[in-house]
Parts: C-alpha cells; sequence; structure tokens
C-alpha cells in the first residue's frame, strides 16, 4: 500500500512540473500583446486548486503587471489555495 501511495505521490509532484514548465513555455510562444498583459489586464485560472499552477501565474501575471483571479469550484480544493 505505501509503494503505491508513493508513487502516486510522485506521479502527482511530475505532473504539477510537466504542467509548469508548460504554461511557461506558452506564455513565451504566445504573441506579445496576449501575453505582455498590462496594469489592467486580469489573466484567470479556473482550476486553482491546489495552487502550484495558480502561485506560477500569480509571479508570471505580477512580473507582467497583471492580476491573477484564481477560482476553484470544489471547496477542499479551494481550501489549498489560500
Amino acid at each position: 500500500m505505501a509503494t503505491y501511495l508513493v508513487r502516486r505521490f510522485l506521479l502527482m509532484i511530475l505532473t504539477l512540473f510537466l504542467m509548469s514548465i508548460l504554461i511557461f513555455v506558452m506564455l513565451r510562444i504566445v504573441p506579445g500583446n496576449i501575453a505582455d498583459g498590462g496594469a489592467d489586464e486580469r489573466w484567470l485560472d479556473l482550476c486553482a486548486g491546489p495552487g502550484g499552477k495558480a502561485a506560477l501565474l500569480a509571479g508570471l501575471a505580477a512580473s507582467r503587471g497583471a492580476w491573477l483571479v484564481a477560482a476553484e469550484l470544489q471547496p477542499h480544493r479551494a481550501e489549498l489555495v489560500r
């Protein structure tokens, strides 16, 4: 049982890491006026839980002068984002 949980945990960490890299690369590829952001621009993350992607996007948005609005439908996952 412990081996299964460890494998599942490692798979989850790897997935989050790869997703973060994918988001970073996509923001570098997207045309400038979409990815550059502006002082009044807001980004929206509708699947924010458990928070790894939201934290990455918040940092990227802040570096571009934009705001990130992170939302999560499931209450137990929303608590992880706070």
